[in-house]
């Protein structure tokens, strides 16, 4: 989704409501996996928290500070995984973050 449709997603025809993400669209597969992985005890804590977070993000009216609050977290973080879900899919919800190098 470009740039623009997400603004144009997020916008009051008024202009005068606050900007919202647009909320995200998840298949019932994905939505029975993240379940899983935020219940799951024997994952890794990163994956539970962006499980959580992809979830609430997936919620009606959820805005990024509320969704922050609610997983406990931060705004970067839950932009983060918010965009990469919607980029990638539970490919992108499942990334350990930046590669290293070779021989580093």
């Amino acid at each position: 989704m470009s740039r623009l449709c997400r603004v144009a997603a997020r916008t009051a025809s008024d202009g005068t409501a606050p900007l919202q993400p647009a909320p995200l669209l998840l298949s019932e597969q994905d939505r029975l996996t993240l379940r899983s992985w935020s219940r799951s005890r024997s994952i890794r804590a990163g994956y539970v928290e962006r499980a959580r977070i992809v979830l609430e993000c997936a919620q009606p009216g959820a805005g990024t500070s509320s969704v922050a609050a609610a997983v406990g977290s931060t705004r970067p973080t839950v932009i983060k995984w918010r965009e990469l879900f919607r980029a990638h899919g539970l490919a992108g919800a499942g990334r350990t973050g930046t590669c290293r190098p070779v021989g580093a």
